[in-house]
């Protein structure tokens, strides 16, 4: 894949990553369960799934990632922290992998 639309693409799918599985279901299972535990704890197990297709090490290693991200939004009340985490983990995986 070029590397000029993965410098592009990794940034994106972060964000987009963070809005659905942070922005949008903690707020919405929050308002469905009345906790926030419960919300993060769901949603992390989503993002967590989401990744099977990278095998299950990985979505033991995306629970903890997750819940990390999922914090950052509690915490911050906002995309933007989680986002540039989930960028800068994006970045580091791209050049690990050989720009794959």
């Amino acid at each position: 894949m070029e590397i000029g639309f993965r410098l592009v693409e990794l940034p994106v799918g972060a964000f987009l990553e963070e809005l659905v599985m942070r922005g949008y279901l903690i707020t919405r299972l929050k308002e469905l369960f009345g906790s926030f535990p419960w919300a993060l704890l769901t949603s992390t197990a989503l993002f967590a799934i989401y990744h099977l297709y990278q095998g299950w090490a990985a979505v033991l290693h995306m629970s903890a990632i997750g819940l990390v991200l999922s914090g950052l939004f509690v915490f911050s009340k906002s995309l933007i922290p989680g986002t540039i985490a989930h960028t800068a983990m994006n970045v580091i995986a791209f050049l690990v992998n050989g720009f794959r």
